[in-house]
């Protein structure tokens, strides 16, 4: 009888982590004070849509975002309908070549304890010191001050948050995505003061645009579909373009950066990432600093094997000035 219930438990345990890509990392439980968990306490308690499909609540943190991702981009799938052949394309190039940039930018102090000592990044939850950006309405939406945070789309991240671009290899660890920040989207979508309190309503509402990072490239290529046929853009901004002629102009595209940074201009495509697990060196693709910085950065006397070339190396440097 044991043997029975061991080899049940190991089955349902082995098909719940199958949920899970190997890069995702180690399942955590829905506690509320991780990334994402308020959000998934919500749609535990009310789920009118049937996002997460759990009506036990026995599902951990990473598996019930994947369950909403999923049913985000089924949501994604029956709007958009029958793709063009120039759509399947677009979504082909996306998912295969054309991956989306994730991107972190932070200061040089910070860049140096990574860099030199081996600090992972980690969110000020983890740390144990208080969040200096993310604002308390993030924190009730989506337990912001246990996140990691990074773009996805722009291949040169925000520059608002410092000089060091660090770019993120795209299979690490486990993030979910929204298209609005918590911040913006409190204003124009909830049409909410920041200082209010969240609601179930909010969480329920702000889970809708929520995609796991194994479904981060899908869901960014109808992203850009859906503004195309509309003619329209991420939060009504970027620059205007011609619909009829944007996929082609997408498709002809041979460098990653030049297709990203269309998309960008236009606000095609876009999402703020939550990374729940820390990031480590091992996870990053590169670090790219200003030439200005670069006398900074070499008194470090960072492994010499890093400095491969400008544009080649895991630190590099390019003549920017933000």
């Amino acid at each position: 009888m044991n043997k029975f219930f061991l080899l049940v438990f190991t089955t349902i345990w082995a098909c719940t982590a199958l949920a899970l890509e190997p890069w995702q990392g180690q399942d955590y439980a829905v506690e509320s004070w991780r990334c994402g968990a308020p959000l998934i306490e919500e749609l535990r308690a009310n789920d009118p849509d049937n996002k997460l499909n759990d009506p036990s609540g026995q599902y951990m943190l990473k598996e019930s975002l994947e369950k909403v991702s999923e049913s985000n981009l089924k949501h994604y799938e029956k709007n958009l309908g029958t793709l063009s052949s120039d759509e399947q394309n677009l979504l082909a190039l996306v998912e295969t070549k054309f991956h989306a940039p994730i991107v972190h930018r932070t200061s040089l102090d910070v860049a140096k304890l990574i860099l030199k000592d081996g600090f992972n990044f980690s969110s000020p939850v983890k740390r144990g010191v208080s969040a200096r950006i993310t604002p308390g309405i993030e924190q009730q939406l989506f337990a912001g001050w246990d996140c990691f945070f990074t773009s996805v789309a722009s291949p040169y991240g925000i520059q608002n948050y410092g000089t060091v671009l660090v770019k993120l290899k795209n299979k690490v660890k486990f993030a979910w995505g929204s298209i609005y920040t918590g911040f913006s989207w409190t204003k124009e979508i909830a049409q909410r003061s920041i200082y209010d309190t969240a609601t179930g309503w909010m969480k329920r509402k702000f889970s809708r645009q929520v995609f796991t990072n194994n479904h981060f490239d899908k869901a960014i290529a109808y992203q850009i579909i859906t503004n195309i046929r509309a003619g329209s853009s991420i939060r009504s901004r970027g620059h205007d373009y011609d619909k009829s002629k944007m996929l082609k102009k997408l498709l002809s595209y041979t460098k990653a950066n030049k297709f990203w940074e269309k998309v960008v201009a236009h606000r095609l495509g876009f999402f703020e990432a939550h990374f729940t697990d820390d990031i480590s060196l091992n996870d990053l693709k590169f670090v790219q600093f200003r030439s200005m910085d670069m006398p900074t950065v070499q008194a470090w006397k960072l492994p010499s094997k890093w400095f491969q070339g400008q544009s080649d190396g895991f630190v590099q440097h390019y003549p920017r000035s933000e």
